[in-house]
C-alpha cells in the first residue's frame, strides 16, 4: 500500500506520556515491517522527536496526548492505555482519527 500515511501531518501515531515507552513500541513496529519486506528509510530518535518512515509510505512518530498536540490527523494508531487519561484520549486522539483513519486504534501497555 504505497502512501498509506503520508499525505497528511501526523501520519501513524504512538500515543504515550513515557518516551521510552513510545520508543519501545515504536521499535517493535520496526521489527515487524522489516520482517514483512518493509524497509526502513529514516529513523530519528532524539530528544525533541522519535520517528521512523519506510518505504511503504509510512511514518510512525511518538506523541504525547496533551492539548497542544491538537490537529495531527491519523490513519493508524497505538494508545499507550496505562499512560493516558480518558479526557486525552477523548479530547485530543479519537476525534482526529474521525472519519480520517483507516483503522480503528489499538491500545497497548495495559
Amino acid at each position: 500500500m504505497i502512501g498509506a500515511c503520508s499525505n497528511q501531518m501526523g501520519k501513524c501515531i504512538i500515543y504515550t506520556s513515557d518516551k521510552n515507552i513510545g520508543r519501545k513500541k515504536l521499535l517493535e513496529i520496526e521489527k515487524e515491517k522489516n520482517e514483512l519486506g518493509i524497509k526502513t528509510i529514516k529513523t530519528v530518535m532524539s530528544s525533541q522527536r522519535d520517528a521512523i518512515y519506510f518505504d511503504d509510505g509510512e511514518e510512525w512518530i511518538v506523541l504525547n496526548p496533551y492539548m497542544g498536540i491538537r490537529g495531527y490527523r491519523w490513519r493508524k494508531a497505538y494508545v499507550d492505555a496505562k499512560n493516558t487519561s480518558v479526557s486525552d484520549l477523548q479530547c485530543n486522539i479519537l476525534p482526529y482519527g474521525y472519519m480520517y483513519s483507516w483503522e480503528r486504534e489499538r491500545y497497548f501497555n495495559w
